[in-house]
């Protein structure tokens, strides 16, 4: 998937599991203000396992200062070499739970304030990168990296600064990122490497079933008698064959290729109106308004 395509499933998802109105599941509630924020920083969260990769929209979040490279592709190569190439410890079940155990760990930097009370200082900074890179993925703010990083930077001191506790839902929202980080590249044709550092080869069976190819008899007869033999490979070759690749990754490659116009569409129509809707309902909740007698009137609640 496209860094963009990325952010808003990843927003998506965090409205899905954590708010509380219609046609949200709501297993994880916390406040409207927690939906707000929390969508920016899981979106951001679901570019974090692009940072293996020295050309994505994370590596390119700070830029070059003269001689002096950019800070964030440099992090990007890091990470790239760490995990053994782009697609690879990143985007797995043990990446995940590093991810989550990052932000868990952040979580525990606080600061006791007179004023404000205990500041997350850790829980905050990484909120702050992570809301840099969903701005920029999303094109939030204008005027390049500055404005970018100043919103970033706004909304994480806004929210340690006024509602420190809020930040105890950020390794959630990492996790969801970047689990639907994962789940998005999957549904394209390369696919994720899920069991790494395992790469877990085809079984003999299906490598045979896939490689089979039957002689076409002669006549209709001949015809039907080659279906029928051949269906099988066919059926799993397009189906187990594509989703257990040769190579130990898995997929179900239902947008084809990344940036492929079934992901655009998947992404900028039905991803956005969800995230849209989560957002509206949290933004109502916040101003202590309630939007279902409108919602109601032109049908879109029962």
């Amino acid at each position: 998937m496209m860094g963009g395509s990325h952010a808003l499933t990843g927003g998506a998802a965090w409205v899905a599991v954590t708010s509380t109105a219609p046609y949200a599941f709501g297993w994880h509630p916390v406040s409207p203000t927690g939906v707000l924020i929390g969508s920016i920083v899981a979106a951001g969260a679901a570019l974090a396992p692009d940072a293996d990769h020295h050309n994505a929209t994370i590596a390119h979040s700070l830029p070059s200062l003269g001689p002096i490279p950019s800070p964030t592709k440099l992090l990007a190569t890091s990470i790239g070499r760490i995990a053994g190439g782009h697609r690879h410890g990143t985007h797995s079940i043990v990446g995940t739970l590093i991810f989550g155990l990052v932000a868990a760990l952040a979580n525990l930097i606080v600061i006791p304030n007179d004023t404000f009370g205990t500041i997350n200082v850790g829980g905050g900074l990484l909120a702050l990168l992570l809301i840099a890179f969903a701005a920029k993925a999303l094109k939030l703010a204008r005027g390049g990296w500055i404005s970018t990083w100043g919103l970033a930077i706004a909304g994480a001191v806004a929210v340690t600064l006024l509602a420190p506790d809020e930040w105890g839902w950020l390794p959630l929202a990492m996790v969801v990122g970047v689990v639907t980080h994962i789940l998005g590249d999957m549904l394209t044709v390369g696919g994720c490497p899920l069991l790494f550092p395992l790469y877990p080869k085809q079984p003999k069976w299906l490598k045979s079933l896939i490689a089979n190819r039957v002689k076409r008899g002669a006549g209709l007869g001949g015809f039907f008698a080659w279906l029928a033999r051949s269906a099988p490979s066919v059926i799993v070759r397009l189906t187990l064959g594509r989703m257990w690749q040769p190579n130990g990754f898995f997929a179900v490659p239902l947008l084809g290729k990344t940036g492929s116009i079934r992901e655009l569409l998947f992404a900028s129509i039905p991803v956005t109106l969800y995230y849209m809707w989560g957002v509206m309902w949290a933004t109502a909740a916040l101003v202590g308004t309630d939007p279902t007698p409108a919602l109601q009137a032109i049908n879109l609640l029962p």
